[in-house]
């Protein structure tokens, strides 16, 4: 039998008090796409302190500067009742 996927709803449901008292750190650079699929999963468990930390775009590239600002435009779409704690470079570590 196969085991049941954990970011079903019914999973995510069954874990809501387990993920809401549960600090959740999110590592992030530049896929905006990615992103917006990562806080509508976390919205679905509502976590109450997330930690976002983020590496900065690559010197010179255009292309990962805009990525990046997408990225942390999505984690700005976070709207329940949370802590959030950003730690954000400005360059690319």
């Amino acid at each position: 039998m196969r085991p049941a996927d954990p970011l079903q709803p019914e999973s995510l449901a069954r874990d809501r008090q387990l993920a809401t008292d549960t600090p959740v750190i999110c590592i992030i650079y530049n896929r905006p796409r990615l992103a917006r699929k990562l806080v509508d999963r976390l919205r679905q468990i509502k976590p109450g302190r997330i930690l976002i930390v983020a590496d900065g775009p690559k010197p010179g590239d255009d292309d990962d500067v805009q990525a990046c600002a997408q990225v942390r435009a999505e984690f700005k779409r976070i709207d329940w009742d949370c802590s959030i704690d950003r730690d954000y470079t400005q360059s690319n570590l």
